[in-house]
């Protein structure tokens, strides 16, 4: 996880190496429908794929308020 904080954002960064699966994944499968729409709220951008190297990668910039910094 990478959190970078700049004067007018704040980026965030997860990747996961990948791997094996122990279990099947489970719900209703909206965690990263419902991670875009909040981001989406505050007016940032949100990515999340599979990593050319394998794994996952999830990253959402979102604005500062002005003065925040």
């Amino acid at each position: 996880m990478t959190v970078d904080c700049g004067e007018t954002d704040v980026s965030i960064e997860v990747l996961d190496g990948g791997g094996l699966r122990a279990t099947q994944p489970g719900g209703a499968g909206f965690g990263l429908l419902g991670m875009k729409e909040r981001v989406a709220l505050l007016h940032g951008s949100f990515t999340a794929g599979p990593r050319a190297a394998g794994g996952f990668r999830v990253a959402a910039t979102l604005p500062l308020p002005a003065g925040a910094r």
